[in-house]
């Protein structure tokens, strides 16, 4: 085969994850053969290659790298030897051996019962063919004849048809029959680690030429040679299938918290309901009440939008969702995986007591220049890639929307409401990847969003007789450039440092009596070292620092005012510049893999805040137990601290003297796999929630003695409590799919008052995503959602203050009544045409196919007595198109 395995399948193999012992070794499935580089047989040089690469948990191989390679010339039998190798700067034999291990599959190695990525080494020997020995001469010839010398005069490369990515390792067979004869005379290459392949010395005419190789439709063709001339050509092999899902796509990372989720792979993009955004399917996992339309908030078990911790590359972002929640702040494009923690998170993330989102980009590792554009009613992006050397490659995208114009035509002839450029938004990326070494890796992201919302109101006194003014305007965009560095000197030690800066922007004006200005700096560090102390015991020791400065202008009604008799002309001002906030925190953490079955993660995180200038000490334990190769169970049980919110802590609309909230979380789960790609998994989770801050009528007097009103106070306790059931099925005979459902109650008891439900709190979500794939590169994808409606505070009447000149609404019980329950499908369609050079797609997505006429809230007219309902989207069919080249 040209080359020589070290050691058996999976030797040496350590658990890329950081995680527990390997239980079950790699076994290799397929193997490919390396391709002799054609300079090294026409020199006579073998060469050895040693490699590492990691086996993810679905078989594949990737982040192949050359850590050692060699070369040494044959010796001929006078002594000598046919080149110098010292003077030939690449024969090719590494770019021969990453190409075939590229392709090699695997049977993943195990960690208690569950497929874990492993990291191996392995070493390639390319081992010269016996050479080529002279016919035997006719007795009558001298040895005074002159050696003839072969000539290339058919070569060609191999380039996948859709996306001209190189293709190694097919077999080329080039034959004929000749003229007045029977027997066809025929020869056969393989093509290289580049894709190329030779012939040599072929007779002038026409050959018959057939190239193959496993998941590819064969190339029959006919080339015409002609004396004298080199023939050189560019085959397009289309891959039997296109399918997004030979990736993962939903998973489980290393085992940290009992309920980690990973979705990854470009099949996200075609989740119906999502709108071709990755992280929109965040909302399809168990945990995770619906967003409110418009809102983009992410409220998980239980817990306010405000609660959970949203993350790009471990790196804290304010928001995830453009303006109307319709498309997240990234493109597809850029997105490598999506991470979602609904609880029990490790110490490695912090300030939160709800889940954690976490968003990690792609890796740049492009062999040539690939991009995509997309169009459709909604927006248009672009991103392109583009390798600059073997260790450094750049990539940058864009995307605007389109659909404040679509609601302008579409709305324009309503005299009630007209809408101003809104809602627009746009982002962009921009990405640098340098890889000098296996051992080096630096990566620089910069991306950022902006948003603008305008709509005014014909009528504003409708809302209410104080209001001169129905305009509403909103300007919101955050910029982040992030530096990540990554050391590997050894299997036993990592370190990865980031660095990040960034700039957040909110402007807000409603009516004729609120304006609000907000700009932050943040800077951010992180630096995470993995110690691998043994093969059953890891330890992880970071920091995660963040400096916060703040610039804020507010104008906005008196908050030390009777809400019953509120004046819309008496207002405040206030005027914060360069209010500085540290929040710094070391932390612990470690993997022990007690044995072969049980596996704990114990971890502790220290964080101070200079406002308000206090400390949290939160200890955390996870563990996991393998009872068998299908079933396993995990617990875990934490404490977790977030600091107030900057409005909370100031004086005039919130309270200098509030501390930080906490919660206790518990959770157990179970997992049976009862096959490779079906997996059923349930959890039970409880947190207890104290000090939470919550309003406040109380009066308390301030340093200049007079008494004011408190706002807000610590005084307000909370249940949350349900479980998590996610049956999944991952891709297998063209079908795949998943079911969740959660049974939540999340209930809030202010100091004093009875328990009431919390505004966020949905008892049942249940929903089933569906995806086939059909033939002709085709695909039909299906959504069905079923959640209980939203809490709300019913209004009973008015009441008409004659000196405010206004009415106050008279409300009942808080949270006492729910919305309609929520019901939608949502329908999806694609078909992929693939072209020599690129591909190009089509889809036809259909939201609330049905026309469910959901409701989002309840308004009332300026004297409560009239209401009506505020309803979600209508049916909303949408048409796009899609290149990738």
């Amino acid at each position: 085969s040209g080359w020589a395995q070290d050691g058996s399948e999976g030797s040496g193999a350590q658990d890329g994850s950081g995680g527990g012992q390997i239980t079950k070794l790699p076994v290799l499935k397929k193997e490919v053969p390396a391709t002799y580089p054609s300079a090294a047989l026409r020199d006579r040089v073998r060469g050895t290659v040693r490699l590492e690469f990691t086996i993810t948990a679905t078989g594949a191989v990737t982040d192949v790298r050359v850590t050692e390679s060699s070369t040494q010339a044959e010796v001929q039998p006078d002594g000598s030897v046919l080149t110098d190798t010292s003077t030939v700067v690449d024969y090719g034999f590494e770019t021969a051996a990453r190409a075939a291990v590229s392709q090699f599959r695997f049977e993943p190695a195990e960690a208690g019962g569950t497929p874990v990525p492993v990291t191996v080494p392995y070493t390639l020997e390319f081992t010269l063919p016996p050479a080529p020995q002279p016919a035997p001469s006719d007795p009558g010839e001298t040895d005074t004849a002159t050696p003839t010398l072969s000539v290339v005069n058919f070569r060609g490369t191999l380039r996948e048809r859709g996306t001209r990515s190189r293709i190694p390792g097919a077999v080329v067979t080039i034959f004929r029959i000749d003229e007045g004869g029977s027997e066809p005379t025929g020869f056969e290459a393989v093509s290289d680690g580049e894709g190329r392949f030779a012939f040599y010395d072929l007779e002038p005419g026409v050959w018959k030429v057939l190239a193959e190789k496993d998941g590819y439709y064969p190339v029959r063709t006919e080339e015409r040679v002609v004396a004298g001339q080199l023939t050189e050509v560019t085959y397009f092999m289309e891959r039997g299938t296109y399918n997004p899902y030979d990736v993962e796509v939903v998973g489980e990372r290393v085992f940290k918290e009992v309920s980690r989720r990973t979705l990854s792979g470009a099949a996200l993009e075609r989740v119906p309901g999502t709108l071709g955004d990755p992280i929109a399917n965040v909302e399809n996992l168990p945990g995770v009440a619906r967003t409110p339309f418009g809102t983009g908030a992410l409220p998980i078990r239980g817990s306010a939008p405000a609660d959970s911790g949203i993350f790009f590359e471990g790196i804290e972002t304010p928001f995830v969702f453009h303006v109307g929640a319709l498309k997240s702040v990234v493109p597809a494009e850029v997105v490598e995986s999506v991470e979602f923690i609904p609880g029990n998170f490790s110490a490695y993330y912090g300030r939160a007591t709800g889940g954690i989102l976490d968003v990690q980009f792609k890796d740049l590792a492009p062999d040539q220049v690939h991009g995509q554009l997309q169009l459709s009613l909604l927006d248009g992006s672009g991103f392109v890639e583009v390798p600059i050397t073997d260790e450094v490659a750049i990539a940058g995208g864009f995307r605007r929307s389109f659909v404040g114009e679509i609601a302008q035509a579409a709305l324009g002839d309503d005299e009630s409401v007209e809408i101003t450029a809104a809602p627009v938004y746009q982002d962009y990326q921009v990405f640098g990847s340098y890889r000098p070494s296996p051992s080096h890796s630096l990566q620089v992201f910069f991306f950022g969003s902006r948003d603008r919302l305008e709509l005014l109101n014909a009528d504003a006194q409708e809302a209410s007789i104080q209001l001169t003014s129905g305009s509403v305007q909103q300007e919101i965009g955050f910029n982040r450039v992030i530096a990540q560095y990554r050391y590997t000197p050894s299997e036993r030690f990592t370190n990865e440092l980031q660095v990040a800066f960034g700039v957040d922007e909110l402007a807000f004006a409603a009516f004729d009596f609120l304006e609000f200005d907000l700009t932050n700096y943040q800077g951010q560090i992180r630096n995470n070292s993995r110690f691998q102390i043994s093969d059953a015991l890891s330890l992880d020791v970071g920091f995660d620092g963040l400096a916060l400065t703040s610039n804020v202008f507010l104008v906005a009604p008196d908050p030390d005012q009777d809400p019953a008799t509120a004046d819309f002309d008496d207002t405040v001002e206030v005027d914060v510049d360069n209010r500085l906030d540290l929040q710094l925190a070391p932390y612990i953490e470690a993997n022990w893999q007690i044995t072969d079955r049980l596996e704990l993660v114990p971890g502790l995180r220290f964080d101070y805040y200079s406002q308000p200038q206090l400390l949290s000490v939160d200890p955390r334990l996870s563990a996991r137990y393998r009872f068998t190769d299908q079933w396993s169970a995990s617990a875990g049980v934490g404490l977790y601290t977030q600091p107030p919110l900057p409005q909370q802590l100031d004086a005039t609309f919130g309270n200098e003297n509030v501390g930080l909230e906490r919660s206790v979380q518990t959770s157990l789960g179970a997992t049976y796999r009862p096959l490779p790609f079906l997996s059923f998994d349930v959890t039970f989770f409880y947190k207890r929630l104290f000090d939470f801050i919550s309003e406040s009528d109380d009066r308390i007097q301030n340093d200049e003695g007079e008494f004011v009103s408190e706002n807000v106070d610590n005084n307000t306790t909370g249940n949350v409590y349900g479980m998590e059931v996610f049956i999944r099925h991952e891709f297998n005979k063209n079908f795949r799919g998943w079911m969740f459902y959660t049974l939540s109650r999340s209930e809030r008891t202010p100091e004093g008052e009875p328990t009431q439900l919390f505004a966020f709190d949905q008892t049942h979500i249940f929903g089933l995503v569906a995806s086939y794939q059909l033939p002709q590169n085709w695909e039909l994808g299906v959504r069905w959602r079923v959640i209980s409606g939203s809490p709300f505070t019913p209004v009973v009447g008015g009441i008409y203050q004659e000196d405010q000149d206004t009415y106050v609404a008279v409300t009942g019980e808080a949270n006492s009544q729910r919305l309609a329950t929520f019901n939608q499908f949502d329908i999806r369609l694609d078909k992929r045409w693939v072209f020599d050079a690129l591909q190009v797609s089509a889809f036809l997505q259909v939201i609330n196919a049905y026309n469910a006429p959901n409701v989002e809230g309840i308004s009332y007219n300026f004297d409560f007595s009239e209401s009506s309902d505020v309803r979600s989207l209508p049916i909303l069919p949408i048409v796009g198109v899609e290149v990738v080249f």
